[in-house]
């Protein structure tokens, strides 16, 4: 994934605990549309992660109340977002 590329959230990144309700496709498989277009990638600079947690990726979604992976940080990994088709 790069800067600028398009993304919805993944059947992991919708069972985070901070993704509201509305958003986790499982339970409400109406809602409209999640995208979001990936403003910035961010290295993770701690030694010790994971693969996927090397990046956090800051995305500018079509809603205004999406959070981001944690209460307190506006970003997301890689496991946590795909494709938007």
């Amino acid at each position: 994934m790069k800067v600028g590329d398009l993304v919805t959230l993944s059947q992991y990144g919708q069972n985070l605990g901070t993704i509201p309700h509305q958003y986790r496709r499982v339970w409400h498989p109406d809602a409209p549309p999640l995208y979001g277009i990936i403003t910035a990638i961010q290295d993770n600079l701690w030694a010790h992660l994971s693969e996927n947690e090397q990046k956090k990726f800051i995305i500018k979604w079509n809603v205004d109340d999406l959070t981001g992976r944690t209460w307190h940080g506006r970003y997301f990994y890689r496991n946590d977002l795909k494709f938007f088709r």
